[in-house]
């Protein structure tokens, strides 16, 4: 072809226009995972942070809860007893925690509520839960109370323990259910 004649018909030859496609095509398929990489990083990332945050929240609602406890007895036919139980765990009973102390706003007249810390566990999962109840007063017995307001404080492939130490001054009794009765 003359120089005349190709200077009417500029433009990219058919091989050209697929080696660009070619190449660009490359590129973004680098692109695209990079972009894939990077919004799984930022995933985990903002995960163990959304975790840690859950953690410390249920750190300094049980703080909160223990800092709280009233010493509560009731007259039994033993003695006076204090109203704290812990429950180890039995066959399909979960291991349990009683205990009662300042309410918020929600608590009732009283201002005190029934804290019942429960650690169930389904396959792999752990599960720590926080109950709560009103607390009518000592007249009332913990085995009455409906404790409701399910809370799941820790949840995960964990295994929580709750672990009481007795000081040589109190005398841990058991109940007739096995829940450990401090005096």
């Amino acid at each position: 072809m003359p120089t005349q004649a190709r200077a009417q018909y500029r433009g990219f030859t058919l091989v050209e226009a697929l080696a660009a496609f070619a190449v660009a095509s490359v590129v973004m398929i680098g692109i695209g995972a990079l972009v894939h990489n990077v919004g799984l990083a930022f995933d985990r990332g903002t995960g163990a942070v959304g975790r840690s945050e859950r953690l410390l929240l249920a750190f300094e609602r049980l703080a909160e809860d223990f800092a709280a406890v009233r010493f509560v007895q009731r007259q039994t036919e033993a003695g006076p007893e204090a109203l704290f139980t812990a429950t180890p765990p039995t066959g399909d009973t979960p291991a349990t925690l009683v205990f009662i102390t300042a309410g918020g706003v929600l608590a009732g007249p009283s201002s005190e509520e029934v804290i019942t810390l429960t650690l169930e566990q389904t396959d792999d999962v752990s599960r720590l839960i926080r109950r709560r109840a009103p607390w009518p007063g000592p007249q009332s017995r913990l085995e009455e109370l409906t404790p409701h307001d399910a809370v799941v404080l820790l949840e995960g492939r964990l295994e929580p323990r709750i672990c009481l130490a007795a000081r040589s001054s109190l005398d841990p009794a058991r109940s007739s259910d096995g829940a450990r009765l401090w005096r």
